[in-house]
């Protein structure tokens, strides 16, 4: 005859045990069920901001390149004005040797010289659209030429002052060094309120002791090409590294 199997008495050891393996068997399927369930949102929330890291990483490294590129333009622009101002301004200066010689070949009274000097520097254009002129004042601040406000010619400009720099001083000084330098300071644009960031080049013309010079807003280099502008690695004093208007 088979054996038949007999049921083990219904104790309270073997009633604590069943119904911990119930508890057990019920937990591990409900933490199945949300592992199953919460595993591939995880995944894809995990993927997402892998994604979104990524794009901001390569975008970041982009920015950062263009703005280095446009620094480096920007640095390239203020150089290639300088150097046109500077040219200028010798040019200016070559002109007033030829009246001077003149002068020395008693061909012409020197107040003379002064005037046919001052009404050609008045009226030298040069740069976009004829944009590009000059200025003059004695080394003691008398301004002899200055085409965009002919009321201040003939009036001491030494003491004018913006954003508490003397610019005319620093122009003045920078002419008389050897070469002729260059100068950074503030001006308000024709029109304008607001001083703005210049640079100019000048130069000492000896016999008459005039202090030659022309110069550019910084912001119209950078802005003509880039409307947000920045600072530029480059020589001048300013740069926030700027088509030209001319002062």
């Amino acid at each position: 005859m088979p054996k038949t199997k007999t049921k083990k008495p219904l104790t309270t050891k073997n009633l604590l045990a069943s119904k911990r393996s119930e508890i057990f068997y019920s937990v591990a399927k409900k933490a199945k069920y949300q592992c199953s369930f919460w595993m591939p949102l995880l995944l894809t929330a995990a993927t997402v901001l892998f994604l979104v890291s990524f794009v901001m990483f390569c975008f970041v490294r982009i920015e950062t390149k263009n703005q280095a590129m446009v620094y480096t333009f920007s640095a390239v622009k203020v150089a290639d004005q300088d150097e046109l101002i500077k040219t200028q301004v010798q040019t200016a200066v070559s002109i007033l040797d030829g009246i001077y010689a003149k002068v020395m070949a008693e061909e012409m009274e020197e107040e003379t010289a002064k005037k046919l000097a001052a009404d050609i520097l008045r009226n030298l254009r040069y740069g976009k659209d004829g944009q590009g002129y000059f200025f003059a004042d004695t080394v003691e601040g008398i301004n002899i030429v200055l085409p965009t406000n002919l009321s201040v010619e003939g009036t001491n400009r030494i003491d004018a002052k913006v954003n508490g720099v003397f610019h005319v001083r620093e122009i003045i000084k920078s002419g008389q060094k050897p070469g002729g330098g260059f100068t950074d300071y503030y001006f308000v644009k024709p029109g304008g309120t607001v001083p703005l960031a210049k640079r100019s080049y000048s130069l000492e013309f000896k016999p008459f002791g005039w202090i030659i010079g022309t110069g550019y807003y910084l912001e119209d280099v950078v802005t003509s090409n880039y409307k947000n502008g920045w600072s530029a690695g480059s020589s001048c004093g300013f740069c926030s590294g700027k088509m030209m208007r001319w002062w």
